[in-house]
């Protein structure tokens, strides 16, 4: 299942990009997807590791895909004309540089390979986010897609916390972990709700963020946004 999954991914990239190109006005709704897919990479199974070593200790365990990735290259090569000015995009390369050349010093090569991977993985995100970001309707698709994202991810803390759950993690394993990506969306969600009260989605986003920190109940979480929303609002003061 997994190579053709992997298939589908590479079929997937194509297909996007002609979309990208073909039908420019409907590119928010992937610049949204983008923002959403990672709410529910494992509500829907949606990572393959063509290859794979589950017992391996080091946080990753194998050359790992997720639909994001498809979707992410999708994005980059349909707007080769927009340029990131980002020092990130020299550093990176040259860390991954680094990270490679260690192999040849390693004792188990291809575990190093795995890191050097994911560090692609993370800059090839970060290139579709920016360059998403400087299209107008871009900053808000992202921010839409990650409202939705933590509303499902509120609604299965309630459910967790219904069933006796004392910390509810959602679908990323650890309260902390959630508790973190709630607060990059929250804080931008309400921030879009004090430029126009009348927004719908940022304030489910707030509410969904304000559920899943609750119900969370991380120490460093609470403090953490707690200390966001007062920095934020005398931001907006200012």
């Amino acid at each position: 299942m997994k190579w053709i999954a992997l298939l589908l991914y590479i079929a997937l990239v194509p297909l996007l990009i002609a979309r990208l190109r073909n039908n420019p006005r409907q590119a928010p709704i992937i610049w949204t997807a983008l923002g959403f897919i990672p709410f529910i990479l494992d509500i829907g199974h949606l990572i393959i590791a063509p290859i794979s070593w589950s017992m391996w200790p080091g946080y990753v365990k194998g050359v790992e895909l997720s639909l994001l990735d498809p979707v992410a290259l999708a994005i980059v090569l349909s707007y080769p004309s927009i340029r990131i000015k980002s020092p990130l995009m020299t550093i990176l390369p040259l860390y991954i540089l680094v990270v490679l050349s260690t192999m040849i010093y390693s004792g188990a090569p291809e575990a190093s390979f795995f890191y050097a991977w994911q560090l692609g993985r993370i800059m090839l995100l970060f290139a579709a986010v920016a360059k998403i970001s400087q299209h107008e309707q871009g900053p808000q698709a992202l921010v839409m897609g990650m409202i939705l994202g933590m509303c499902v991810q509120a609604g299965y803390s309630i459910e967790q916390r219904l069933t006796g759950v004392t910390q509810s993690s959602g679908t990323f394993g650890h309260q902390n972990l959630l508790g973190m990506v709630s607060h990059f969306v929250t804080f931008p969600a309400l921030a879009l709700l004090m430029v126009d009260a009348r927004m719908r989605a940022p304030l489910f986003g707030v509410l969904a963020g304000a559920i899943v920190v609750i119900f969370g109940a991380s120490r460093a979480t609470l403090g953490l946004a707690a200390a966001g929303f007062v920095a934020l609002l005398l931001v907006s003061m200012f």
